[in-house]
């Protein structure tokens, strides 16, 4: 009887053995959500007249091609106009400006 108790004893400790064994792997392979990844784009330019002096103040519109959505922003003192957090996609961007044709 002594026999079959250790056996009994291995049984169970080799069945808890490999249950551990399959939680730690579990565990570990267990597929983790990765930190959000935000794709997202920027366009970024300078406003010039012909002269190629710097128009402050313009207004610059970026209008996503596909959905319609349009953006806009007015260029600092130095023509610069910066969009950013954009959805991927084409965009046509269109520039007004006080004194200046369309």
């Amino acid at each position: 009887m002594a026999i079959s108790r250790q056996r009994a004893g291995r049984t169970s400790t080799g069945k808890l053995a490999r249950f551990a064994v399959l939680v730690g792997a579990l565990v570990v392979l267990w597929p983790q959500r990765a930190p959000s990844q935000q794709v997202s784009g920027t366009i970024t330019g300078y406003v010039t007249d012909q002269s190629g002096s710097a128009v402050p103040g313009a207004t610059v519109t970026a209008t996503n091609v596909l959905t319609g959505v349009a953006n806009k922003r007015s260029t600092e003192s130095s023509g610069l106009y910066v969009f950013t957090n954009l959805v991927p996609g084409t965009y046509m961007v269109h520039v007004e400006a006080p004194g200046f044709q369309k």
